[in-house]
């Protein structure tokens, strides 16, 4: 039976949870005195040379599961431009490091999640096959060995 003809099955709550924490640890888990609130992105970015890769990295696992939730390529596209921006403005000396506390792009990301589920909220999304490698011209996922 081909992914085409599978029925749906809804995403898990526990799963949604975990990314719903994944985005907060990442971007608002320290409260300040002041009241604003970081996260670990930031402070990993300050590391020089890969930090903020390790942070793009991370968030790139909630738009990998969005892609396996079948979430729409303009949706996923918003969210790779979001992590794309925090990513190249944060490699800028000082004031990137400060964008990064203060983008949020997890929660941007978490944002945009949430609001193709609550507008798709009567029907179920089914978890889609991320393929990395594109199969040869004319080649299909079922025919592979």
């Amino acid at each position: 039976m081909t992914s085409a003809h599978r029925q749906p099955a809804p995403i898990p709550p526990a799963e949604l949870a975990r990314l719903r924490r994944l985005a907060t640890l990442l971007d608002a888990a320290i409260q300040l005195p002041f009241g604003y609130r970081i996260g670990l992105d930031g402070l990993i970015g300050l590391i020089p040379g890969v930090g903020d890769g390790i942070g793009m990295a991370l968030s790139g696992i909630i738009i990998f599961k969005a892609a396996r939730w079948g979430v729409p390529t303009t949706t996923l596209l918003r969210m790779v431009a979001n992590v794309l921006l925090d990513g190249v403005v944060g490699t800028l000396p000082l004031a990137g490091d400060l964008f990064d506390f203060v983008w949020r792009a997890n929660l941007r990301n978490l944002a945009l999640l949430e609001s193709h589920l609550a507008a798709t909220a009567g029907t179920t999304l089914a978890p889609q096959p991320v393929v990395v490698n594109a199969p040869p011209s004319g080649e299909t996922p079922d025919s592979w060995p």
